[in-house]
Parts: C-alpha cells; sequence; structure tokens
C-alpha cells in the first residue's frame, strides 16, 4: 500500500510541478521521415529525457568540448517546426553555448551517433521564452517544452593546459 501511494505522490507532484514529459516510444521519426527504432530511453534528473536512437564512434562528448551536429527542434506542444540545419549547414558551436536541456542530453555522445531530446522550458528557455526584437509573435513563446532530434558529426577536443 505503501508503495502505491508513494507512486501516487510521485505522479500528483509531477503534474503539479507542470511536468509532461511523453511516453517511452519504441521509435522515432527522423527529420527525413524515417523511422527509427528506439535502444534505450531514460529520463534525467532535470527532466529531460533522452532517446538512444543510434550510437557513434569516436570521442565522448564532454562539457567542455566543442561539437558539430544537425540539430531538428520542435515544440513539444502541437511539433512546429521551431529550427532545423538538417538539409543545410550544421550546427558548430562549444557545449557551453547550448541550451542547458541539450547540453545535459548530449553529453556523452559519440560522433555518429543520434538522440532524441524532450526538453521541459526549465531547461530550455525558461519563464520568459526569447522574444524576437522585431516581431514578438516570431519568437520562442514562455514555457516552452522541445523535442530535439540531433545528429552529432563531430566532436574536437579543447587543447591541452601545459
Amino acid at each position: 500500500m505503501r508503495v502505491i501511494e508513494a507512486l501516487s505522490a510521485a505522479v500528483l507532484i509531477g503534474v503539479a510541478a507542470g511536468c509532461h514529459a511523453p511516453k517511452a516510444e519504441s521509435t522515432v521519426r527522423a527529420p527525413d521521415q524515417r523511422v527509427m527504432p528506439v535502444l534505450k530511453t531514460w529520463r534525467l534528473d532535470n527532466g529531460v529525457v533522452i532517446d538512444e536512437v543510434r550510437l557513434g564512434e569516436g570521442d565522448v562528448l564532454d562539457r567542455n568540448d566543442r561539437l558539430i551536429a544537425h540539430v531538428h527542434g520542435t515544440y513539444a506542444s502541437d511539433g512546429r517546426l521551431a529550427h532545423s540545419t538538417f538539409g543545410g549547414r550544421p550546427l558548430d558551436t562549444e557545449m557551453m553555448r547550448l541550451i542547458p536541456g541539450v547540453r545535459a542530453g548530449v553529453e556523452g555522445m559519440r560522433p555518429g551517433g543520434i538522440r532524441r531530446l524532450w526538453v521541459p522550458w526549465q531547461e530550455a528557455y525558461g519563464m520568459t521564452g526569447r522574444p524576437h526584437p522585431d516581431n514578438p509573435a516570431e519568437g520562442i513563446p514562455p514555457q516552452a517544452d522541445f523535442v530535439f532530434y540531433i545528429e552529432l558529426i563531430d566532436v574536437f577536443k579543447p587543447p591541452a593546459r601545459d
């Protein structure tokens, strides 16, 4: 009985906190509409849900690295496209420049790996979103959850310090 009460309390706390994490799925749809199997799914303490779609090889992506990746981000609420580099030039950036949820979700990947991330608004653009300076309708709305499909292309380690 105590287990059921604890689980019920956990569900109520999650709902009250605004947690709307997706249900586990056995497949994901890639930006090119291919259906790919999910190898493993897990949830981080910050609420980010990771679907491992393909394992990569080579250097492990760490928090101080630079990465090159294709990124496809959609709003979790309705699937609208927020941003995509697929079919164009990939993202080339430092890990520390990524939003917190994506940074946490890609850490540990290897080149060639693919992950789908569900990122709650608290780990994305927060309470206020990111208003567009000229047209508020084009900005990122407040409290927006996201789904990111990320294909890691390469990892660059920082130069060793003497």
